[in-house]
């Protein structure tokens, strides 16, 4: 998986674990190998068993991105992968393909559902990070950055310190919007799976000392991953998640990663 510069966290065993302890799920990885017994491409699964049957999904929970990862434009590679989808027993099978690679495809499933989505490219290797972040955003999200500035309000990372403020404003927030929020076991499970500052940050956004804002980012590999953004309603308007998103996207290039996936 390291090996694979497309390769998301989603992909990774940290994630694969934390799915199984948070799902009850079962795992199902189809790996293929060449003659030397080295990993060429991979497939995971997700399995848990319905009314009608086993549900398969690669991968489960709220969209996160599964499909081929590897060799997958060798035929042969298909065609192996295939037989083995052939052969499981199931009442439905979902997959959500990668937003870096048309992984799906191949499969020719019977249903498809296209969506949007968004990836920023980073680059590490600049000589000022702030500049290049100017250049990615418009006139409008830097007034609302220096918005933020002029009203006080600091970004700082605080991860473990976080989770209880992140999980609060979470459901406060899904319930203005009448959102489908993730459980309690979510974030209490965040710090048995993943490391603080190598796998995950917190990014708050605090006035007067006290959060107003949050996010959640995961590090894996080549890519940070916006993952859970909130904000309390009483201070949309002050712009605290855009004061948090220009201090994490300069971190994740401090850090050299190359992608921010959306």
């Amino acid at each position: 998986l390291q090996s694979q510069p497309d390769s998301l966290l989603y992909h990774s065993i940290k994630y694969k674990n934390f799915l199984e302890d948070l799902l009850n799920c079962q795992s199902h990885y189809v790996l293929i190998k060449n003659s030397d017994h080295t990993i060429i491409a991979a497939l995971p699964l997700m399995i848990k068993q319905g009314s009608l049957g086993s549900i398969i999904n690669s991968l489960p929970y709220y969209g996160s991105n599964g499909g081929m990862i590897g060799d997958i434009n060798n035929p042969n590679v298909i065609k192996l992968f295939k037989d083995h989808l052939e052969s499981l027993d199931y009442a439905s099978m979902t997959f959500v393909s990668s937003p870096i690679l048309d992984n799906i495809a191949h499969i020719s499933p019977e249903v498809t559902d296209q969506r949007v989505s968004q990836i920023t490219p980073l680059n590490p290797s600049v000589d000022d990070f702030d500049v290049y972040i100017e250049s990615l955003i418009e006139s409008s999200t830097r007034r609302n950055i220096n918005k933020a500035k002029r009203l006080g309000i600091e970004v700082k990372v605080r991860n473990y310190d976080a989770l209880d403020f992140l999980e609060k404003i979470h459901n406060e927030n899904m319930q203005v919007i009448g959102g489908k929020a993730k459980t309690h076991n979510f974030f209490q499970k965040i710090p048995h799976h993943f490391i603080a500052d190598q796998d995950f940050k917190i990014y708050t956004a605090e006035l007067n000392n006290q959060p107003i804002a949050a996010l959640l980012v995961f590090l894996y590999n080549k890519t940070a991953e916006y993952f859970t953004p909130v904000t309390k309603h009483e201070f949309r308007e002050s712009q605290p998640m855009a004061a948090i998103l220009a201090h994490a996207l300069k971190d994740a290039m401090i850090m050299g990663y190359d992608n921010w996936n959306w």
